[in-house]
């Protein structure tokens, strides 16, 4: 469709004649004539539609520049509500400038970033009715600042802000729709990549949770790409490669994602295809494999998902995903999954989602609004599929869930709620020590790590949690969770039988409370971040991935620094050096006796250390 603007024009109405032939106009009729009067030459006055929308809207408009004062064109900026749903985006003009006219009266956050230089962001900046709120921007290699100025809009606005209104096709009003040209007479919008941004990581350490989910056998090598195609949609491109820490093969993946340009996904679906190999060196325990020669773990995974707002205040996602492991022999899953939410204005949102299969990734990566990060993109690669084997055939875990959740955002302050109801079938818990009482029919062994996956079966839990997240001070954020959830323990007395391989768990309830603390130090850059996880009853509990509230508790005692350093010989781009501890403490591990007197150790995360070096661009 092909959109135009259209002037509105006032029209001039002459007062009609009020007179009387003969007679003349009493004092109550003098003053319903003066009424009449009044209203007719009040309506003779042109009212710009302008000044009336002016009047009970603002605008937002900013320039954004780098350390040197020099303006960053290509700039991404966007702009999100107070629950943090993206209003709009758009990106700066030559002088680095962008505009939001016709805002509603509120509270926004905006976000920018540009390649090569620190994102800069700004949580509470307030559009006042009849005002423009003028931001002014500098990114830095190391701090970035954002200055905030409410100005009264006067005719003497400069023609370079003008301009950059009516030049936003972010921005520019709709008023008149005609019909759509032929797509073979329209030429692209811009150049057939721009905006590329980057990010390439070398990091090595502790193998982590194998076929878990979570973390892939040492990739060591990871880079994500993401640019902007003749600036209509986005191509975000992800890989892993590598060689495994413990077996010696070599490991790689790869992800591809489309997103379509805008702010919701109505037209276009976000399209993801992911691929891995692993190279594994299997023993004893790992069924099905053939002794002494190393296989590869295939896994292909194509997925799905897309938004729809069907009536105010509501917001549709949904999609699905179907993946296939070939290892040893061959498994498929097709993964349905939604989310529905809906404002209740000022007091918050109610939330409610549904999956059946895999982690929903799709949800997790766009929860509350957000569009995924460069290392949130780089993680994503290294999911790998829930496989375990029973009774000597390869199975992949299958979790149905419900839940539902509210949360409401006060001040810098953030209350939420949430819980679930899931049905496994095919669960697996992480177990290490001696293997000697089980049989290889229900033992994975992956061939590099330090733990194995043991298939217990089918098994349905229930929880709830709730959180408080608190900002402190500008970069510094405490959030504290409280909840019970289904969990497992070795039963009283229990010694270790062959089969079956879950008859030695008691399932119950068990408390969790988890608190985290995130900080960026303003001179340094040097970010912050440390949490708690505890569970009551020295109980393993699974993981549950909440989809209606950005939520993770991690067991133990867990650290994350990541310092950047300026660029070496003026190139371009920047450094950062990660270090990560995982579960320091060495929580969450039951032991299990067994019928030869050796002992099995139930693990709910694996203690890792952990290091890196990013390049950022």
């Amino acid at each position: 469709m092909i959109y135009k603007n259209r002037s509105v024009r006032a029209v001039k109405r002459s007062a009609p004649d009020f007179s009387a032939g003969s007679g003349t106009v009493g004092f109550g009729g003098k003053r319903i004539l003066g009424a009449m009067l009044a209203v007719v030459l009040a309506s003779s006055v042109p009212v710009s539609s302008a000044s009336f929308k002016d009047a009970f809207s603002g605008e937002l408009l900013g320039r954004v520049s780098d350390s040197a004062g020099i303006p960053q064109m290509g700039a991404a900026v966007m702009l999100f509500d107070r629950y943090q749903h993206l209003v709009r985006k758009t990106f700066t003009n030559l002088e680095g400038r962008f505009g939001f006219p016709d805002l509603a009266p509120d509270t926004y956050s905006v976000r920018i970033s540009v390649p090569r230089l620190y994102p800069a962001s700004s949580n509470r900046v307030e559009v006042k009715a009849g005002y423009s709120s003028r931001l002014d921007i500098h990114m830095a290699s190391l701090f970035s600042s954002v200055d905030l100025v409410y100005n009264m809009p006067t005719g003497s606005m400069s023609n370079d802000w003008m301009w950059t209104l009516r030049s936003s096709q972010a921005t520019r009003p709709i008023t008149r729709i005609l019909p759509a040209e032929s797509s073979s007479s329209k030429q692209p919008a811009g150049p057939a990549l721009s905006s590329t941004r980057g990010l390439l990581s070398f990091s090595g350490g502790d193998t982590t949770l194998s076929f878990g989910g979570g973390d892939a056998d040492d990739f060591g090598t990871g880079f994500a790409i993401s640019t902007d195609v003749y600036g209509k949609h986005e191509l975000q491109v992800a890989g892993n490669m590598g060689q495994s820490f413990r077996s010696g093969l070599p490991v790689a993946a790869l992800r591809a994602t489309f997103v379509p340009r805008g702010v919701t996904h109505a037209d276009n679906p976000e399209i993801t295809l992911n691929v891995q190999e692993i190279g594994l060196r299997p023993n004893a325990m790992t069924a099905g494999a053939p002794p002494d020669q190393d296989i590869a773990l295939r896994a292909l995974g194509l997925s799905f998902y897309q938004k729809a707002d069907p009536i105010s205040r509501l917001e549709l996602e949904y999609g699905g995903s179907i993946d296939s492991v070939n290892f040893f022999a061959q498994v498929a899953r097709v993964s349905p999954f939604a989310r529905a939410t809906y404002t209740v204005g000022k007091f918050g949102e109610l939330v409610g989602s549904y999956s059946d299969g895999k982690p929903p990734t799709e949800l997790l990566m766009h929860q509350g609004g957000a569009e995924a990060d460069l290392a949130t993109l780089m993680n994503a690669v290294t999911e790998l599929p829930q496989i375990s084997v029973r009774d000597n055939y390869l199975r992949m875990q299958r979790t149905q869930t419900v839940e539902g959740g509210f949360v409401r955002a006060s001040g810098s302050r953030t209350y939420a709620v949430s819980g679930f109801f899931e049905d496994v079938r095919d669960g697996r818990l992480d177990v290490a020590g001696s293997y000697s009482s089980f049989g290889s029919g229900n033992l994975l062994a992956d061939g590099g790590g330090s733990t194995s996956i043991l298939n217990i079966g089918h098994y349905s839990r229930h929880g709830f949690v709730g959180s408080v997240d608190q900002k402190i001070l500008k970069g510094l954020d405490f959030a504290a969770v409280y909840g019970r959830m289904g969990g497992f323990t070795a039963l009283t007395g229990a010694v270790l039988p062959d089969t079956p391989a879950g008859s030695f768990l008691d399932r119950a309830d068990h408390n969790i409370a988890s608190f985290s603390l995130q900080s960026a130090v303003p001179l340094s850059g040097t970010r912050f971040s440390a949490s708690y996880g505890w569970v009551g009853g020295n109980a393993v509990v699974p993981d549950h991935l909440f989809t209606t509230q950005r939520l993770f508790v991690a067991p133990g005692l867990n650290f994350l620094i990541r310092q950047p350093l300026p660029s070496p010989f003026g190139m371009g781009g920047r450094f950062e050096l990660t270090a990560e501890v995982r579960n320091l403490l060495a929580q969450g591990y039951v032991p299990i006796a067994s019928a030869d007197g050796q002992t099995l150790i139930l693990v709910q995360a694996p203690r890792a250390f952990r290091g890196g070096v990013n390049f950022i661009f």
